[in-house]
């Protein structure tokens, strides 16, 4: 066989589309689509009103907070950090810089500042740790 001939096909391929079954069963549950949503015009049973979390009780609510206690604690972070830099005034560019942590750590500054084999001690294990 040379190597020409490796790369024809002996039987013709064919493609074959497949329709998605009306009624599905998984785990002895029988599932039906009732939907058709190309040909409904009923606003009310357009896809984004099929959503999950739209039938929610409050006792679902209850149960996520219950059994998801981390992801709903930085879920409610990220809104509560989001409202607030996004309704903070910002700083005009005419202002010096200010920061927290340059005014928590001028102590530490004015020390390295008097040592300077502190400070190459301190730089050494700086870049041993985050080298790791």
């Amino acid at each position: 066989m040379t190597v020409e001939k490796l790369h024809h096909r002996t039987v013709p391929q064919t493609t074959t589309i497949l329709q998605p079954p009306n009624n599905i069963s998984i785990n002895k549950i029988n599932l039906k689509n009732t939907h058709n949503h190309e040909t409904t015009t009923s606003f009310s049973h357009r896809w984004w009103f099929d959503a999950f979390c739209l039938r929610w009780t409050v006792a679902d609510v209850f149960g996520l907070l219950k059994y998801h206690p981390v992801p709903c604690f930085f879920g409610v972070s990220l809104l509560f950090f989001m409202g607030v830099e996004y309704t903070l005034w910002m700083v005009p560019s005419s202002s010096p810089p200010f920061d927290i942590g340059f005014v928590a750590t001028a102590w530490l500054h004015r020390v390295l500042a008097a040592s300077p084999v502190l400070n190459t001690v301190l730089a050494g294990l700086n870049t041993v740790i985050l080298s790791f």
